[in-house]
């Protein structure tokens, strides 16, 4: 049985806007595509409301509980933070962001404080990429991205920080003797084999600094579990060091220096 033919004024019509259809499909689906600088390693998004740790588990890296749902717009009209504890109480935080335009190749520093509300307006450009560190007195910090902020800006974010380690402990010298009135400083240590780790590490993030005493003994408030690099800001010729997690996570620290303590 011999099929129908196509009627000619049909046939005209598929010839002329089949083309043009399927050129329409792909120039849609090309500007949904994230583009990203070439050579560069491939980062999952992050969605707004949910938080995720970016590869590997740096420390204090976001749980996904830790974001909670939407709260009002800032007052400008531009998207915005909150941050609270667990119990959802607000606190005046701190956020450090690094903000780039090229997938961290270079980076921008910002940081931005919450007012009493624990609110603060997030100022970013849509395309950019970013990294965000939450801190407060008391608390442990956390990390999160990397992520565009174009996929932030859709809602608000609440960032819910937990309890610091606290801890106390001595600086002192391999013979025992103590350093006193000494800054001390304590950086995290990130996973240097991660993405998220290497950009960490290049933001230079601290979680506290003390003073020692008369015998060498300071007192932490606000870390993070985790390893972390004790440096001394006021002796650049000091190298420093790194200290594991277990002496923080047991309350007593002892960072002993293979050098005496200068005569004063």
């Amino acid at each position: 049985m011999a099929c129908p033919s196509m009627p000619k004024n049909a046939m005209r019509a598929l010839l002329v806007f089949g083309p043009l259809a399927l050129l329409l499909l792909l120039w849609i689906r090309s500007r949904n595509d994230l583009r990203r600088p070439a050579g560069l390693p491939d980062q999952p998004a992050h969605r707004s409301g949910a938080s995720t740790p970016a590869s590997g588990e740096a420390p204090g890296a976001a749980d996904p509980t830790d974001a909670g749902r939407p709260g009002p717009p800032a007052p400008d009209g531009r998207p915005s933070a909150q941050i609270t504890d667990a119990q959802g109480k607000p606190l005046r935080a701190r956020i450090i962001a690094a903000v780039s335009r090229d997938y961290f190749k270079t980076f921008e520093r910002v940081e931005l404080e919450a007012d009493d509300s624990g609110r603060l307006a997030l100022p970013f450009d849509a395309q950019a990429w970013m990294v965000l560190s939450v801190h407060a007195p008391g608390y442990a910090g956390r990390w999160y991205g990397p992520v565009t902020f174009g996929e932030l800006d859709l809602d608000d974010l609440e960032f819910h920080l937990k309890q610091a380690v606290s801890c106390t402990g001595r600086l002192v010298s391999l013979q025992e003797n103590p350093f006193p009135w000494t800054k001390v400083r304590f950086s995290p240590r990130f996973p240097p084999n991660t993405f998220s780790g290497i950009v960490a590490s290049r933001l230079e993030i601290v979680d506290e600094e003390v003073i020692t005493d008369a015998g060498g003994r300071f007192e932490c408030r606000s870390l993070r579990p985790g390893e972390y690099q004790v440096s001394f800001p006021d002796e650049p010729s000091w190298p420093a060091l790194h200290l594991p997690a277990d002496p923080f996570a047991k309350g007593e620290v002892t960072v002993r220096v293979p050098w005496e303590p200068p005569r004063k």
